[in-house]
């Protein structure tokens, strides 16, 4: 009668043999760069198409204005925070950052919201007020 560990032994060693009996490591650089101070290839090839040139630095970038950056091809609301957040990692920042709220897009979304409650409360629902 086959021992219940003969089994395993058919289909070949198991993953967490294999984990706890190897003693290779994979080495870290220590300068290695974190996630938050690399953009994706997304931003970068369309930085890269924009200067006409692969290599470019976080100074490059900073010098241009956050419109110029922001009304790029293929960079939308997520990529300019990915830039920035780039940016801010090499203590940097685009020039001429608008404000985050204006009084334009204060008043559109209050308007969107009002229009929401109204839509609801014709429908039968009652929009209580936030606490």
């Amino acid at each position: 009668m086959p021992e219940p560990h003969d089994v395993n032994t058919a289909r070949g060693p198991s993953k967490t043999r294999e984990a706890t009996t190897s003693s290779r490591s994979v080495p870290t650089a220590p300068s290695a760069p974190t996630t938050a101070s690399r953009l994706s290839t997304l931003q970068r090839n369309a930085i890269a198409q924009f200067l006409n040139r692969r290599d470019f630095s976080a100074k490059d970038i900073a010098s241009y204005d956050y419109l110029v950056i922001a009304n790029l091809p293929k960079i939308g609301k997520k990529g300019i925070v990915a830039i920035r957040s780039w940016l801010h990692a090499h203590g940097l920042d685009l020039k001429n950052i608008p404000a985050e709220q204006s009084e334009t897009h204060q008043r559109r979304h209050q308007e969107k919201l009002d229009h929401a409650v109204r839509l609801l409360e014709k429908n039968g629902y009652r929009v209580l007020a936030p606490e």
